[in-house]
Protein backbone atom coordinates (compact mmCIF):
# COMPACT_ATOMS: atom_id res chain seq x y z
CA UNK A 1 0.00 0.00 0.00
CA UNK A 2 2.70 2.22 0.60
CA UNK A 3 4.12 1.69 -2.88
CA UNK A 4 1.60 2.92 -4.44
CA UNK A 5 0.80 6.17 -1.98
CA UNK A 6 4.31 6.95 -3.72
CA UNK A 7 3.38 6.69 -7.13
CA UNK A 8 0.06 8.78 -6.24
CA UNK A 9 2.53 11.24 -4.98
CA UNK A 10 4.73 10.48 -8.69
CA UNK A 11 1.75 11.21 -10.62
CA UNK A 12 0.95 14.30 -8.49
CA UNK A 13 3.89 15.96 -8.96
CA UNK A 14 3.81 15.49 -12.32
CA UNK A 15 0.92 17.08 -12.78
CA UNK A 16 2.09 20.22 -11.09
CA UNK A 17 5.46 20.44 -13.21
CA UNK A 18 4.38 23.38 -14.76
CA UNK A 19 1.64 25.79 -13.78
CA UNK A 20 -1.44 26.40 -15.49
CA UNK A 21 -2.75 29.61 -16.71
CA UNK A 22 -5.77 31.33 -16.37
CA UNK A 23 -8.52 30.93 -19.04
CA UNK A 24 -8.94 34.75 -19.34
CA UNK A 25 -6.22 36.76 -19.91
CA UNK A 26 -4.07 35.11 -17.52
CA UNK A 27 -0.65 36.72 -16.24
CA UNK A 28 2.59 35.54 -18.52
CA UNK A 29 6.22 36.63 -17.09
CA UNK A 30 8.32 35.28 -19.31
CA UNK A 31 9.05 34.84 -23.51
CA UNK A 32 11.29 32.83 -25.58
CA UNK A 33 11.24 35.18 -28.78
CA UNK A 34 14.62 37.24 -30.12
CA UNK A 35 15.00 40.63 -31.16
CA UNK A 36 17.69 41.64 -33.58
CA UNK A 37 18.49 45.15 -35.57
CA UNK A 38 19.99 45.09 -39.03
CA UNK A 39 21.42 47.99 -41.18
CA UNK A 40 19.30 46.71 -44.03
CA UNK A 41 16.25 44.48 -43.24
CA UNK A 42 17.12 40.56 -44.29
CA UNK A 43 14.96 37.83 -45.38
CA UNK A 44 16.66 35.57 -42.26
CA UNK A 45 14.92 37.74 -39.84
CA UNK A 46 11.36 38.14 -41.61
CA UNK A 47 8.27 36.54 -40.77
CA UNK A 48 7.32 33.60 -42.34
CA UNK A 49 4.58 34.53 -44.57
CA UNK A 50 1.67 31.89 -45.45
CA UNK A 51 -1.79 33.07 -47.77
CA UNK A 52 -4.70 31.94 -48.76
CA UNK A 53 -5.62 32.17 -52.71
CA UNK A 54 -6.47 35.09 -53.73
CA UNK A 55 -5.28 37.32 -50.56
CA UNK A 56 -4.71 40.67 -52.31
CA UNK A 57 -3.02 42.48 -49.32
CA UNK A 58 0.27 40.86 -49.02
CA UNK A 59 2.65 43.35 -50.56
CA UNK A 60 0.64 46.13 -48.38
CA UNK A 61 0.56 43.49 -45.23
CA UNK A 62 5.02 43.52 -45.62
CA UNK A 63 5.20 47.10 -45.93
CA UNK A 64 3.53 47.68 -42.65
CA UNK A 65 5.40 44.84 -41.12
CA UNK A 66 8.90 46.00 -42.46
CA UNK A 67 8.05 49.61 -41.31
CA UNK A 68 7.93 47.90 -37.59
CA UNK A 69 10.90 45.91 -38.02
CA UNK A 70 13.16 48.97 -39.12
CA UNK A 71 12.03 51.16 -36.24
CA UNK A 72 11.71 47.95 -33.25
CA UNK A 73 13.66 45.46 -34.26
CA UNK A 74 12.99 41.93 -36.15
CA UNK A 75 10.94 39.74 -33.46
CA UNK A 76 11.82 35.59 -34.52
CA UNK A 77 10.29 33.24 -34.72
CA UNK A 78 7.27 34.69 -35.93
CA UNK A 79 4.10 33.36 -38.82
CA UNK A 80 1.84 36.15 -40.22
CA UNK A 81 -0.95 34.07 -41.54
CA UNK A 82 -3.52 36.26 -43.93
CA UNK A 83 -6.45 34.37 -44.94
CA UNK A 84 -8.83 36.80 -47.18
CA UNK A 85 -12.30 36.43 -46.16
CA UNK A 86 -15.35 35.15 -47.35
CA UNK A 87 -13.76 32.44 -49.14
CA UNK A 88 -14.48 28.48 -49.55
CA UNK A 89 -12.37 25.90 -47.93
CA UNK A 90 -10.42 24.82 -51.16
CA UNK A 91 -9.49 28.37 -51.30
CA UNK A 92 -7.27 28.00 -47.77
CA UNK A 93 -5.55 24.58 -47.85
CA UNK A 94 -2.39 25.25 -48.56
CA UNK A 95 -2.20 28.07 -46.24
CA UNK A 96 -4.03 26.22 -43.48
CA UNK A 97 -1.39 23.34 -43.47
CA UNK A 98 1.69 25.72 -43.50
CA UNK A 99 0.32 27.72 -40.69
CA UNK A 100 -0.38 24.32 -39.00
CA UNK A 101 3.08 23.10 -39.35
CA UNK A 102 4.62 26.16 -37.86
CA UNK A 103 2.21 26.13 -35.12
CA UNK A 104 2.96 22.46 -33.95
CA UNK A 105 6.88 22.58 -34.39
CA UNK A 106 6.92 25.26 -31.79
CA UNK A 107 3.91 24.22 -29.88
CA UNK A 108 3.71 20.28 -30.19
CA UNK A 109 -0.05 20.32 -28.12
CA UNK A 110 -1.46 22.67 -30.94
CA UNK A 111 -2.28 20.29 -34.13
CA UNK A 112 -3.26 23.59 -36.21
CA UNK A 113 -6.32 24.38 -34.21
CA UNK A 114 -5.43 27.98 -34.50
CA UNK A 115 -5.02 28.26 -37.85
CA UNK A 116 -7.97 26.07 -38.39
CA UNK A 117 -10.06 28.73 -35.96
CA UNK A 118 -9.06 31.62 -38.36
CA UNK A 119 -9.80 29.90 -41.18
CA UNK A 120 -13.25 29.48 -39.79
CA UNK A 121 -13.46 33.00 -39.24
CA UNK A 122 -12.47 34.22 -42.56
CA UNK A 123 -14.96 31.78 -44.18
CA UNK A 124 -17.71 33.46 -42.14
CA UNK A 125 -16.53 37.13 -44.20
CA UNK A 126 -13.44 37.91 -41.78
CA UNK A 127 -12.56 41.34 -40.61
CA UNK A 128 -10.29 40.06 -37.60
CA UNK A 129 -6.78 41.35 -36.65
CA UNK A 130 -4.98 39.94 -33.89
CA UNK A 131 -1.79 38.21 -32.49
CA UNK A 132 -1.85 34.80 -30.89
CA UNK A 133 0.38 32.36 -29.77
CA UNK A 134 0.50 29.55 -26.51
CA UNK A 135 3.18 29.06 -23.82
CA UNK A 136 4.98 26.18 -23.36
CA UNK A 137 6.69 24.79 -20.72
CA UNK A 138 10.29 25.93 -20.17
CA UNK A 139 11.90 23.38 -18.44
CA UNK A 140 14.28 25.24 -16.00
CA UNK A 141 15.30 23.35 -13.05
CA UNK A 142 13.08 22.04 -10.01
CA UNK A 143 9.77 24.42 -10.85
CA UNK A 144 9.59 24.67 -14.83
CA UNK A 145 7.77 28.06 -16.23
CA UNK A 146 5.60 29.28 -18.92
CA UNK A 147 7.36 31.10 -21.83
CA UNK A 148 5.67 32.57 -24.91
CA UNK A 149 7.74 30.91 -28.08
CA UNK A 150 6.51 31.53 -31.22
CA UNK A 151 4.39 34.94 -32.51
CA UNK A 152 1.72 34.58 -34.73
CA UNK A 153 -0.38 37.05 -36.63
CA UNK A 154 -3.64 36.57 -37.97
CA UNK A 155 -4.78 38.47 -40.92
CA UNK A 156 -8.25 37.85 -41.84
CA UNK A 157 -9.57 40.83 -44.17
CA UNK A 158 -13.20 41.41 -45.02
CA UNK A 159 -13.89 41.67 -48.91
CA UNK A 160 -14.69 45.49 -48.21
CA UNK A 161 -11.20 46.37 -46.32
CA UNK A 162 -8.36 48.11 -48.41
CA UNK A 163 -5.09 47.44 -48.64
CA UNK A 164 -3.88 51.02 -46.73
CA UNK A 165 -6.16 49.62 -43.90
CA UNK A 166 -4.04 46.34 -44.28
CA UNK A 167 -1.04 48.02 -43.84
CA UNK A 168 -1.98 49.67 -40.79
CA UNK A 169 -3.30 46.39 -39.24
CA UNK A 170 -0.05 45.25 -39.90
CA UNK A 171 2.03 48.05 -37.68
CA UNK A 172 -0.22 47.48 -34.80
CA UNK A 173 -0.49 43.15 -34.99
CA UNK A 174 3.47 43.61 -35.27
CA UNK A 175 4.32 46.29 -33.06
CA UNK A 176 1.94 43.20 -30.38
CA UNK A 177 4.87 40.93 -31.44
CA UNK A 178 7.46 43.08 -30.95
CA UNK A 179 5.69 43.41 -27.58
CA UNK A 180 5.63 40.18 -26.57
CA UNK A 181 9.36 39.68 -26.67
CA UNK A 182 9.35 42.08 -22.97
CA UNK A 183 9.14 40.89 -20.02
CA UNK A 184 5.28 40.56 -19.02
CA UNK A 185 2.67 40.97 -17.78
CA UNK A 186 1.89 44.00 -19.13
CA UNK A 187 -1.21 46.01 -18.80
CA UNK A 188 -3.93 46.27 -21.18
CA UNK A 189 -4.24 49.78 -21.51
CA UNK A 190 -0.06 49.61 -22.77
CA UNK A 191 -0.19 46.63 -24.82
CA UNK A 192 -3.15 48.18 -26.90
CA UNK A 193 -2.58 51.93 -26.71
CA UNK A 194 1.19 51.07 -27.72
CA UNK A 195 0.10 49.73 -30.65
CA UNK A 196 -2.37 52.24 -31.56
CA UNK A 197 0.76 54.79 -30.56
CA UNK A 198 2.85 52.81 -32.97
CA UNK A 199 0.46 53.29 -35.96
CA UNK A 200 -0.17 57.16 -35.64
CA UNK A 201 3.85 57.41 -35.13
CA UNK A 202 4.46 55.67 -38.47
CA UNK A 203 1.11 57.13 -40.07
CA UNK A 204 2.88 59.74 -42.00
CA UNK A 205 4.77 56.56 -43.56
CA UNK A 206 1.57 55.93 -45.52
CA UNK A 207 2.56 56.94 -48.89
CA UNK A 208 -0.28 55.90 -51.36
CA UNK A 209 1.55 53.36 -52.73
CA UNK A 210 -0.53 50.96 -51.29
CA UNK A 211 -3.81 52.86 -51.50
CA UNK A 212 -4.95 55.45 -48.47
CA UNK A 213 -3.44 58.65 -47.93
CA UNK A 214 -0.51 60.11 -45.60
CA UNK A 215 -1.36 61.48 -42.31
CA UNK A 216 0.75 63.53 -39.99
CA UNK A 217 1.39 61.98 -36.23
CA UNK A 218 -1.48 65.26 -34.93
CA UNK A 219 -4.20 64.35 -37.54
CA UNK A 220 -4.05 60.18 -36.53
CA UNK A 221 -4.36 61.16 -32.90
CA UNK A 222 -6.90 63.16 -34.11
CA UNK A 223 -9.33 60.94 -36.50
CA UNK A 224 -7.42 57.87 -36.50
CA UNK A 225 -5.76 55.12 -34.59
CA UNK A 226 -7.98 52.45 -35.69
CA UNK A 227 -11.14 53.90 -33.78
CA UNK A 228 -11.73 57.15 -35.81
CA UNK A 229 -10.15 59.91 -33.25
CA UNK A 230 -7.56 58.54 -29.98
CA UNK A 231 -7.90 62.62 -28.27
CA UNK A 232 -12.15 62.25 -29.43
CA UNK A 233 -12.54 58.56 -27.41
CA UNK A 234 -10.46 59.78 -24.29
CA UNK A 235 -12.56 62.91 -24.20
CA UNK A 236 -15.53 60.60 -24.52
CA UNK A 237 -14.21 58.39 -22.05
CA UNK A 238 -13.88 60.96 -19.56
CA UNK A 239 -17.30 62.68 -19.97
CA UNK A 240 -18.81 59.90 -18.82
CA UNK A 241 -18.27 60.27 -15.29
CA UNK A 242 -15.61 63.10 -14.79
CA UNK A 243 -15.03 61.87 -11.44
CA UNK A 244 -14.06 58.21 -12.36
CA UNK A 245 -10.38 57.85 -12.40
CA UNK A 246 -10.48 55.80 -15.36
CA UNK A 247 -6.90 54.68 -16.12
CA UNK A 248 -6.09 54.40 -12.27
CA UNK A 249 -9.01 51.74 -12.11
CA UNK A 250 -9.15 50.13 -15.15
CA UNK A 251 -6.57 50.58 -17.39
CA UNK A 252 -4.22 48.11 -16.38
CA UNK A 253 -6.51 44.86 -16.05
CA UNK A 254 -8.38 43.97 -18.98
CA UNK A 255 -11.18 41.48 -18.51
CA UNK A 256 -12.31 39.20 -21.62
CA UNK A 257 -15.31 38.17 -21.94
CA UNK A 258 -17.76 38.10 -19.17
CA UNK A 259 -18.25 37.08 -15.30
CA UNK A 260 -21.65 34.71 -16.79
CA UNK A 261 -19.07 33.08 -18.90
CA UNK A 262 -17.76 32.17 -16.07
CA UNK A 263 -14.23 34.54 -16.18
CA UNK A 264 -12.74 36.26 -13.70
CA UNK A 265 -13.31 39.97 -12.63
CA UNK A 266 -10.50 42.07 -12.32
CA UNK A 267 -9.48 43.36 -9.30
CA UNK A 268 -11.39 47.08 -9.33
CA UNK A 269 -14.08 44.85 -11.30
CA UNK A 270 -15.23 45.82 -14.78
CA UNK A 271 -15.40 49.81 -16.20
CA UNK A 272 -19.45 50.39 -15.53
CA UNK A 273 -21.53 52.22 -17.74
CA UNK A 274 -19.36 51.59 -20.88
CA UNK A 275 -20.81 49.25 -23.86
CA UNK A 276 -18.05 46.24 -23.78
CA UNK A 277 -15.98 46.42 -27.39
CA UNK A 278 -16.93 49.84 -28.60
CA UNK A 279 -16.88 51.80 -25.55
CA UNK A 280 -14.62 50.06 -23.33
CA UNK A 281 -12.14 50.25 -26.47
CA UNK A 282 -11.77 53.53 -25.16
CA UNK A 283 -10.00 52.71 -22.32
CA UNK A 284 -7.35 50.16 -23.83
CA UNK A 285 -6.91 51.85 -27.27
CA UNK A 286 -7.27 55.45 -27.38
CA UNK A 287 -6.77 56.27 -23.56
CA UNK A 288 -3.55 53.83 -23.49
CA UNK A 289 -1.96 55.62 -26.83
CA UNK A 290 -2.70 58.67 -25.09
CA UNK A 291 -1.40 58.00 -21.83
CA UNK A 292 1.89 56.59 -23.80
CA UNK A 293 2.17 59.68 -25.31
CA UNK A 294 1.78 61.70 -21.93
CA UNK A 295 4.45 59.61 -20.43
CA UNK A 296 6.88 60.54 -23.16
CA UNK A 297 6.12 64.39 -22.92
CA UNK A 298 6.51 64.19 -18.75
CA UNK A 299 9.51 62.47 -19.52
CA UNK A 300 11.08 65.07 -21.73
CA UNK A 301 9.90 67.46 -19.52
CA UNK A 302 11.88 66.15 -16.07
CA UNK A 303 14.60 64.67 -17.80
CA UNK A 304 15.43 68.36 -19.53
CA UNK A 305 19.36 68.47 -18.16
CA UNK A 306 19.75 65.30 -19.04
CA UNK A 307 18.87 65.59 -23.07
CA UNK A 308 15.36 64.57 -22.31
CA UNK A 309 13.24 61.71 -23.73
CA UNK A 310 11.76 61.08 -27.06
CA UNK A 311 9.59 58.41 -28.11
CA UNK A 312 12.22 56.86 -30.06
CA UNK A 313 13.99 56.66 -26.34
CA UNK A 314 10.45 54.93 -24.88
CA UNK A 315 10.69 52.19 -27.45
CA UNK A 316 14.47 51.14 -27.84
CA UNK A 317 16.68 52.41 -25.79
CA UNK A 318 18.22 50.37 -22.97
CA UNK A 319 18.46 51.17 -19.73
CA UNK A 320 16.45 53.68 -17.24
CA UNK A 321 16.50 55.96 -20.30
CA UNK A 322 13.72 53.75 -21.74
CA UNK A 323 11.03 51.93 -21.44
CA UNK A 324 10.03 48.73 -23.33
CA UNK A 325 13.42 47.08 -22.70
CA UNK A 326 13.69 47.64 -19.08
CA UNK A 327 10.70 45.30 -18.34
CA UNK A 328 11.71 42.59 -16.60
CA UNK A 329 9.55 39.43 -16.26
CA UNK A 330 7.43 39.35 -13.24
CA UNK A 331 5.64 36.38 -12.11
CA UNK A 332 2.35 36.87 -10.64
CA UNK A 333 0.16 34.27 -9.31
CA UNK A 334 -1.15 32.36 -12.77
CA UNK A 335 -4.59 31.78 -12.33
CA UNK A 336 -5.60 35.13 -10.07
CA UNK A 337 -2.65 37.52 -11.03
CA UNK A 338 -3.49 40.64 -12.82
CA UNK A 339 -1.18 43.24 -14.56
CA UNK A 340 -2.02 46.02 -11.42
CA UNK A 341 -0.94 43.66 -8.93
CA UNK A 342 2.82 43.54 -10.04
CA UNK A 343 4.39 45.54 -7.05
CA UNK A 344 5.77 49.65 -6.96
CA UNK A 345 9.62 49.15 -8.38
CA UNK A 346 9.23 45.64 -10.51
CA UNK A 347 8.51 45.03 -13.67
CA UNK A 348 6.31 47.24 -15.69
CA UNK A 349 6.00 49.55 -13.21
CA UNK A 350 9.53 49.90 -12.26
CA UNK A 351 10.57 50.68 -15.46
CA UNK A 352 7.85 53.05 -16.47
CA UNK A 353 8.51 54.82 -13.12
CA UNK A 354 12.38 54.71 -14.25
CA UNK A 355 11.60 56.53 -17.73
CA UNK A 356 8.89 59.24 -16.44
CA UNK A 357 10.65 60.15 -13.46
CA UNK A 358 7.85 59.88 -11.01
CA UNK A 359 8.14 57.93 -7.90
CA UNK A 360 5.57 55.54 -8.51
CA UNK A 361 3.04 54.44 -11.22
CA UNK A 362 0.65 55.56 -8.61
CA UNK A 363 2.40 59.12 -8.60
CA UNK A 364 2.53 58.95 -12.97
CA UNK A 365 -1.34 57.84 -12.71
CA UNK A 366 -2.45 60.42 -10.83
CA UNK A 367 -0.31 62.74 -12.49
CA UNK A 368 -2.98 62.33 -15.74
CA UNK A 369 -6.29 62.38 -14.08
CA UNK A 370 -5.25 65.15 -12.65
CA UNK A 371 -4.32 66.81 -16.19
CA UNK A 372 -7.42 65.29 -17.79
CA UNK A 373 -10.02 66.69 -15.50
CA UNK A 374 -10.14 70.42 -13.37
CA UNK A 375 -12.49 71.40 -10.93
CA UNK A 376 -14.80 68.80 -12.77
CA UNK A 377 -13.79 70.28 -16.26
CA UNK A 378 -12.75 67.41 -18.81
CA UNK A 379 -10.05 68.90 -20.98
CA UNK A 380 -11.06 69.45 -25.00
CA UNK A 381 -9.82 68.12 -27.32
CA UNK A 382 -8.34 71.04 -28.78
CA UNK A 383 -5.99 71.46 -25.29
CA UNK A 384 -5.34 67.97 -25.72
CA UNK A 385 -3.84 67.70 -29.06
CA UNK A 386 -2.07 71.17 -28.03
CA UNK A 387 -0.53 69.35 -25.05
CA UNK A 388 1.52 66.60 -27.38
CA UNK A 389 2.81 69.23 -29.99
CA UNK A 390 6.16 69.44 -27.97
CA UNK A 391 9.46 67.90 -28.25
CA UNK A 392 9.47 64.73 -30.18
CA UNK A 393 5.97 64.59 -30.69
CA UNK A 394 5.82 67.62 -33.06
CA UNK A 395 4.71 66.23 -36.45
CA UNK A 396 8.45 67.46 -37.43
CA UNK A 397 9.90 65.71 -35.40
CA UNK A 398 8.16 62.58 -35.63
CA UNK A 399 8.27 62.63 -39.81
CA UNK A 400 12.22 62.79 -38.72
CA UNK A 401 13.05 60.68 -35.98
CA UNK A 402 10.54 58.07 -37.06
CA UNK A 403 12.87 57.06 -40.07
CA UNK A 404 15.51 56.08 -37.02
CA UNK A 405 16.82 52.42 -37.24
CA UNK A 406 16.98 50.52 -34.44
CA UNK A 407 19.87 49.83 -32.97
CA UNK A 408 20.37 48.05 -29.46
CA UNK A 409 22.83 45.74 -28.88
CA UNK A 410 22.80 42.93 -26.19
CA UNK A 411 19.38 42.28 -26.16
CA UNK A 412 18.48 38.98 -24.74
CA UNK A 413 15.09 36.98 -24.19
CA UNK A 414 13.24 37.09 -21.42
CA UNK A 415 13.12 33.75 -19.83
CA UNK A 416 13.54 32.65 -16.03
CA UNK A 417 17.24 33.27 -13.91
CA UNK A 418 18.63 30.46 -12.44
CA UNK A 419 17.35 31.91 -9.33
CA UNK A 420 14.08 32.09 -10.28
CA UNK A 421 13.82 28.40 -11.99
CA UNK A 422 14.73 27.42 -8.11
CA UNK A 423 11.53 28.68 -6.87
CA UNK A 424 7.93 27.84 -7.58
CA UNK A 425 6.63 31.49 -7.99
CA UNK A 426 3.36 32.44 -6.61
CA UNK A 427 0.41 29.79 -6.69
CA UNK A 428 -3.09 29.04 -6.10
CA UNK A 429 -3.29 25.74 -6.20
CA UNK A 430 -4.82 25.57 -9.85
CA UNK A 431 -1.53 24.18 -11.15
CA UNK A 432 -3.20 20.31 -11.48
CA UNK A 433 -5.99 20.98 -14.41
CA UNK A 434 -5.14 19.65 -17.48
CA UNK A 435 -7.56 21.50 -19.36
CA UNK A 436 -5.86 24.08 -22.23
CA UNK A 437 -6.45 28.19 -21.27
CA UNK A 438 -6.71 30.66 -23.49
CA UNK A 439 -6.97 34.73 -23.40
CA UNK A 440 -8.10 36.79 -26.43
CA UNK A 441 -7.86 40.71 -26.91
CA UNK A 442 -10.38 41.19 -29.75
CA UNK A 443 -10.52 42.97 -32.41
CA UNK A 444 -6.53 43.73 -32.66
CA UNK A 445 -5.73 41.24 -30.05
CA UNK A 446 -3.25 38.42 -28.51
CA UNK A 447 -4.07 35.04 -27.46
CA UNK A 448 -2.66 32.85 -25.49
CA UNK A 449 -3.26 29.15 -25.46
CA UNK A 450 -1.34 26.80 -22.83
CA UNK A 451 -0.22 23.74 -21.74
CA UNK A 452 2.16 20.90 -21.52
CA UNK A 453 -0.53 18.11 -22.54
CA UNK A 454 1.43 16.30 -24.50
CA UNK A 455 4.18 15.75 -22.06
CA UNK A 456 2.06 15.45 -19.54
CA UNK A 457 -0.74 13.10 -21.20
CA UNK A 458 3.01 10.83 -22.26
CA UNK A 459 3.53 10.84 -18.53
CA UNK A 460 0.29 9.93 -17.00
CA UNK A 461 0.50 7.03 -18.72
CA UNK A 462 3.69 6.00 -17.46
CA UNK A 463 2.49 6.65 -14.30
CA UNK A 464 -0.92 4.23 -15.00
CA UNK A 465 1.15 1.79 -16.51
CA UNK A 466 3.48 1.60 -12.92
CA UNK A 467 0.15 1.79 -10.90
CA UNK A 468 -1.11 -1.00 -12.40
CA UNK A 469 1.94 -3.01 -12.61
CA UNK A 470 2.21 -2.11 -8.63
CA UNK A 471 -1.09 -3.01 -7.91
CA UNK A 472 -0.71 -6.52 -9.62
CA UNK A 473 2.12 -7.11 -8.08
CA UNK A 474 0.82 -6.13 -4.55
CA UNK A 475 -2.35 -8.31 -4.92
Amino acid sequence: MLTILVVFSIIQTTFAACQQVRGCNGPESYSKLTLTTEATLSSATAPTYVSSKDYAHLAATKAGIDIVRTFLGSVQPTIVASFQGGGVDSDYTDAKEQCGLFTQSYTPNDAGETCAQAVEQAKAGGGQYYLSGQSVCYECGEHDKKAYPAAQVYMIPSTTDTSSNLMYRAIHEYTHAVQKSFGMPIPGWMMEGGAVFMECLMSNRADGTHGGFSQTFSQCFTTGGGRAGVVKNLKRLYEKDPSKKWMTLYGADRMCGSAADGNMLPPNGVPPGLIEGRETGWIYYDAGAYLLAFAVVKANEKFADDGGRSFVDLWTAQGKKGFWHSIEPYELDPMTGWPSEVPEGKGWKKALSEFTGYNSVTDFYAAFEKFMVTNGVVKSEADLSAFLNVGSLTNVKVAELNLVKASFTGYQPRLPSEETCGTQGPTSGGSSSLSPSSFSFSPSSFTTTTDKANEMTVSISVMISLLMFVILNVC
